[in-house]
């Protein structure tokens, strides 16, 4: 909790945040692709960070998201015909 406060500050209440992710490499034919998946906030904790603006108008911090990231790279190689 941030406690540490000037007046007219409100005190900000402690929180924790889990956050898991998992990622690896796989093969598309030859083409190599790297995959990967991240839950942020995975338990949908409502929580303000005390140095926000938005903590002033009651707006907590994110909820629950959800990224899928998907890497293809190219050899940038071009065959002419």
């Amino acid at each position: 909790p941030q406690n540490n406060i000037v007046p007219p500050e409100d005190p900000t209440p402690g929180h924790q945040v889990l956050n898991i992710g998992a990622g690896g490499d796989l093969k598309w034919g030859k083409q190599p692709i790297q995959v990967s998946l991240q839950i942020q906030n995975l338990l949908n904790t409502k929580y303000f960070n005390h140095t926000s603006y938005y903590k002033l108008i009651h707006v907590p911090e994110p909820g629950r998201n959800i990224v899928i990231h998907i890497s293809i790279p190219f050899s940038g190689k071009i065959k002419s015909t």
